[in-house]
């Protein structure tokens, strides 16, 4: 019972600082920051603060077997920089709700993925809890702005929301070998660098010059929207199915809505009262599945 707790109460925390990252990065992005260069400037600085945490605690386990290193350059790539330059694209092309909306389908590769690696039965209270999360999305993110099924807007949408889904695959999988600091760090790492060379050629090397004013904001988004929450969901996923921490993850997008209302007095409608409403019952469910499972 203690460690269900405890992997809750970790993704849960993930899930609120990854909930204002929004919020952070539309007043940076606003300041003029091109969001690729956010997005590489981010990830690079997140990676640097793990690689630090590494140093001063356990030095050693940064050096990995040959044999993983395939991994952690299809990790990177993968998941870290193939989901921000998608996610960017998807909104360029369809505009945020829709590629929201298509980002937060992530639960559905996570749970069909994790059949295939980790032998995961899929149980009806999983199946009607991630219904009831992607429902909720798509009311919250509806209710904002008119849907654009853009084809192109639309391929990297799901894009984003596959590999996005795949980092809590390949973040399970390497839970088996490697400490959280070390899958975060080379995971972040090399998809920083490919962000990085990504941002030269979309915005150039003119778009780092900012003042030290947008520096800090970068490095408080570095810490707070990427090693606090990348360290907690990690270790959660060491107490709970990778298809379960992904339905929770999709209440990031309630946090999110909730600081937008609170900090740029966006409107609160009443269809996104109905997607937390809907977020909120798929949790639930699960939950239940886990505390009932616990009590029999």
């Amino acid at each position: 019972m203690r460690d269900i707790s405890k992997g809750y109460a970790l993704v849960l925390l993930a899930v609120f600082f990854f909930g204002t990252q929004s919020t952070i990065g539309k007043g940076l992005m606003n300041s003029g920051i091109h969001p690729v260069t956010l997005a590489a400037m981010r990830i690079l600085l997140g990676a640097l603060m793990f690689f630090i945490y590494i140093l001063v605690t356990n030095p050693k386990s940064l050096k990995l077997e040959k044999e993983d290193y395939l991994y952690f350059l299809i990790f990177g790539l993968l998941t870290i920089a193939v989901t921000h330059f998608c996610l960017n694209y998807a909104i360029f092309y369809a505009g945020v709700a829709t590629a929201s909306i298509l980002l937060y389908t992530a639960p559905a590769f996570v749970t069909v993925l994790s059949i295939f690696f980790f032998a995961e039965k899929p149980t009806w209270q999983r199946i009607i809890a991630l219904f009831l999360t992607l429902l909720g999305c798509y009311f919250i993110t509806r209710s904002s702005q008119e849907l654009n099924f853009n084809k192109l807007g639309v391929m990297f949408g799901i894009l984003a929301g596959f590999s996005y889904g795949l980092w809590s695959i390949l973040t399970k999988k390497g839970l088996s070998k490697y400490s959280t600091p070390v899958i975060n760090f080379y995971s972040l790492f090399i998809g920083g660098l490919i962000l990085l060379i990504a941002s030269f050629i979309v915005a150039g090397p003119q778009s780092y010059l900012i003042s030290p004013a947008k520096w800090t904001g970068v490095i408080l988004m570095a810490f707070f929207n990427t090693f606090i929450p990348n360290n907690f969901y990690v270790n959660g996923m060491k107490y709970m199915a990778a298809s379960k921490a992904s339905i929770l993850a999709n209440f990031e997008l309630v946090i999110a809505v909730l600081l937008s209302y609170l900090i740029f007095k966006e409107p609160f409608t009443f269809f996104k009262v109905l997607g937390f409403i809907s977020i909120g019952s798929g949790l639930l469910l699960i939950v239940r599945e886990d505390y009932k499972k616990k009590d029999a």
